[in-house]
């Protein structure tokens, strides 16, 4: 098995929940139910880790991280009008890789 294709087989059922995940931003239990959050966090976590911790080489893999960004951010992916440069760039690439 190539490199990619192993890389695909440890990240595809993690792809699958990812959409899961943004559905749940919906459902977030709230900060008053102590073990529903931590639950709902250690879902995340389990699902987060490995597209962090492996790296996208094609377009659709980083839109997969795009989207997991997005999930992270509540969709606030939109800097303050004063943010320090860096941050407007990655807010424009979020948008694009978003979009593509």
């Amino acid at each position: 098995m190539t490199k990619p294709d192993r890389r695909r087989a440890v990240l595809a059922p993690h792809w699958a929940h990812l959409s899961d995940l943004v559905t749940m931003v919906n459902a977030m239990p709230s900060p008053e139910d102590p073990q529903a959050e931590a639950a709902y966090y250690a879902h995340a976590r389990a699902v987060l880790e490995p597209l962090i911790a492996t790296p996208a080489t094609t377009l659709d893999e980083m839109r997969v991280k795009a989207e997991a960004y997005r999930w992270c951010v509540a969709g606030e992916i939109e800097p303050e009008p004063d943010a320090p440069t860096s941050t407007r760039v990655f807010a424009s690439m979020m948008r694009d890789l978003l979009a593509a």
